[in-house]
């Protein structure tokens, strides 16, 4: 029933780090520039690990044709700062520059964003994601604060309400045309 267990490799699952304040090493970084699928907006990614081995994929978002100025401006400042405090200081090929951040270690800050999506039973549910915040060079440590994380706007728990009150109502109108 279950021949050649010696031949099957096991893979450990990573741990992903919550909100909070971490000290990590860059650990590889990566391009949607490679990707068969291109997205809307291209992006880099990092993926970083704390001592204890937990990770953190630290995504910056590029522009498109679009985005504002000001938001292309705002993520050019946020993106630069990351490499700078990661010992980047030669910023005339970015590619490079991303490429030398590996092996370097940066202290980061990650925040919890809530939002609401629909499960696969169709139900609404509230999710969250942890994403990068700012950083801080090595030798400069972060202080947490729970103000980073951003709940539901007011404007989103109310469509998330209204669509909770729209699927229970669609429960309870169901077809009761079943023969037991």
């Amino acid at each position: 029933m279950f021949e050649n267990m010696n031949s099957v490799t096991l893979e450990e699952k990573a741990s992903y780090l919550k909100e909070g304040a971490y000290l990590v090493k860059v650990k590889s970084v990566k391009s949607s520039d490679k990707e068969e699928k291109k997205p809307k907006i291209p992006y880099v990614e990092f993926t970083v690990e704390a001592a204890n081995g937990s990770i953190a994929k630290l995504k910056f978002q590029g522009s498109d044709s679009q985005t504002s100025e000001k938001a292309r401006e705002i993520r050019l400042k946020i993106f630069k700062q990351f490499l700078y405090n990661c010992g980047v200081r030669d910023f005339a090929n970015w590619v490079a520059a991303c490429k030398e951040t590996v092996g370097k270690k940066v202290n980061v800050c990650l925040a919890k964003r809530d939002y609401w999506t629909n499960n696969l039973d169709n139900k609404p549910e509230i999710r969250h994601v942890v994403e990068y915040k700012f950083s801080n060079p090595e030798n400069k440590s972060i202080m947490f604060d729970v103000k980073y994380n951003k709940g539901l706007s007011q404007n989103d728990m109310r469509a998330y309400n209204e669509a909770c009150k729209f699927a229970n109502t669609a429960d309870s109108e169901a077809p009761n045309d079943m023969p037991f």
